[in-house]
């Protein structure tokens, strides 16, 4: 359901609100989706006529009359209202009384809509930050990433458990999947074309002004006086790459080393007492003492793929399950992961992948692990990966392919049993 939620009473006149419930109706009608107007309550009585669902605002047991703007739910029920909508958060109103507020209203019949809890848990990540010394202190220390993706493994939770409905993934499926035509990029190919490019530019550029340009950016980056933006366009008006600008920065600042963090508990909360959960622990300690260690993945991302959060996903959920989990830094090269992976032991190796690079840095990934006779790592891969893709990958070597809207945990199955 949408809401229309009328804030500016002071702005909102006879006129605009049967303006405002007319479109509503419209567009209901037209799109078939339920929309609700909460306005100010003088003027429900001119919107009630519409085909729409009607919200009171302020409604409260204590609180009567037009100058506090608060109206009980019987009220409500007469004035032909078909619901209320409470955000008594403003109002420091305690859980308690919402609780009651809430059942008398579905006593009377009425729909309800809370606004309470998203006020509340918004608060607490504001005070979370405040804490911290403020917002940007907490981006150094990582903590609204690790909240995003809490919220993710969380959300992915209900998905794969059919709580939170999304139409043609987990309900609603069509059983003819229509063939889509995605156009196939060679990204070596086009690796080539770019290093062509930028050593053409060399080629033909006067490398002593470029060299003079980038050495008077480092100089600027060490004293901290000058506008960096503007000697850094004086040095790509004399053709230096973004790699030689970018490396002239590092030699003074250094490069940004993302942490690789991770959360726990939170996928495994929304499991708590499900068969299908309690199944894959089971292949898990079965696991473990068949091969006297738990099963190991390490989840990657390879190239300049900087999409990390239905990593972060994956990661959360398969340490809850009981897995050893790693997880590698962004940017990394086939060759580094082979190399963690081999160095951490692990029995598997996934592959986060969605930014198209799987059909060149999976085989390149398979071919390193090769190269350090590691070839008994399995690889699987997961992510934005074309169905047509998946046979050439199989081929090549890689154990499993999880496109979009695969459920984590029958993935989790899947790869106990590879590596079993």
């Amino acid at each position: 359901m949408f809401i229309i939620n009328c804030k500016n009473y002071d702005e909102i006149a006879g006129d605009k609100i049967i303006k405002i419930a007319k479109t509503a109706e419209k567009v209901s009608r037209k799109y078939k989706v339920p929309i609700a107007i909460a306005p100010p309550h003088h003027l429900i009585p001119l919107i009630t006529k519409f085909k729409i669902t009607v919200l009171a605002q302020h409604v409260d047991d204590k609180k009567v009359g037009s100058t506090t703007g608060f109206i009980v739910p019987e009220i409500v029920k007469k004035s032909k209202i078909n619901g209320a909508i409470i955000n008594h958060s403003e109002h420091r109103i305690p859980e308690k009384e919402i609780i009651a507020l809430v059942k008398r209203l579905q006593r009377l019949r009425l729909k309800t809509v809370l606004c309470v809890k998203n006020v509340n848990e918004a608060r607490k990540l504001i005070e979370e930050a405040d804490e911290l010394g403020g917002m940007t202190k907490a981006v150094q220390a990582g903590v609204p990433k690790l909240r995003i993706e809490e919220s993710a493994a969380i959300r992915q939770a209900r998905i794969d458990k059919g709580e939170e409905t999304i139409v043609g993934v987990n309900k609603y499926i069509s059983k003819k999947q229509d063939s889509v035509e995605i156009r196939s990029i060679d990204n070596q190919q086009v690796r080539d074309q770019q290093i062509k490019k930028i050593m053409d530019v060399k080629s033909k550029r006067d490398e002593k002004q470029c060299e003079t340009a980038l050495e008077k950016l480092e100089s600027a980056a060490k004293n901290d006086t000058s506008n960096l933006l503007e000697i850094a366009i004086e040095a790509a008006k004399a053709r230096a790459t973004v790699g030689e600008i970018s490396l002239a920065l590092e030699r003074v600042y250094g490069r940004h080393q993302a942490v690789a963090q991770s959360i726990s508990g939170v996928y495994r909360s929304e499991y708590e007492g499900d068969k299908n959960f309690m199944k894959i622990e089971e292949h898990i300690s079965s696991f473990t003492k068949n091969f006297g260690r738990r099963p190991r993945i390490l989840v990657a991302k390879l190239g300049q793929d900087g999409h990390d959060r239905g990593a972060k996903v994956i990661a959360t959920a398969f340490a809850d399950m009981g897995f050893d989990v790693d997880i590698g830094p962004l940017f990394q090269t086939p060759e580094e992961a082979a190399k963690q992976a081999i160095e951490n032991d692990v029995h598997i190796i996934g592959v986060s992948t969605q930014a198209a690079g799987h059909k060149t840095l999976v085989p390149m990934l398979i071919e390193a692990l090769k190269h350090e006779q590691a070839d008994n790592v399995i690889v699987v891969c997961g992510g934005i990966i074309p169905e047509k893709d998946v046979p050439d990958l199989e081929s090549q070597g890689v154990g499993a392919v999880f496109g979009p809207g695969t459920n984590i945990t029958e993935a989790a199955l899947k790869v106990i049993k590879l590596i079993s």
